[in-house]
């Protein structure tokens, strides 16, 4: 499966996330989630969220805090 496939769902797991906590998701529970959804190593995971973060898809404060970009789903 292509990668970039995957990118969509994801931001919709941070969106689901988002509107059920009522709070940003952290990137630690954000690998969490892609390891679990899709069976990956801990090493892919981290490989989707650096690719979610150098294509603008998401930023991370520095509290590890996500925030996902306008006009990105």
């Amino acid at each position: 499966m292509l990668r970039k496939q995957n990118y969509p769902a994801i931001m919709d797991m941070i969106k689901a996330y988002e509107y059920k906590h009522k709070k940003q998701i952290m990137y630690v529970t954000l690998l969490d989630y892609i390891q679990q959804a899709y069976k990956f190593s801990r090493t892919t995971a981290r490989e989707y969220g650096e690719d979610l973060r150098h294509m603008n898809y998401i930023t991370v404060q520095a509290d590890g805090k996500v925030i996902r970009m306008a006009g990105r789903n």
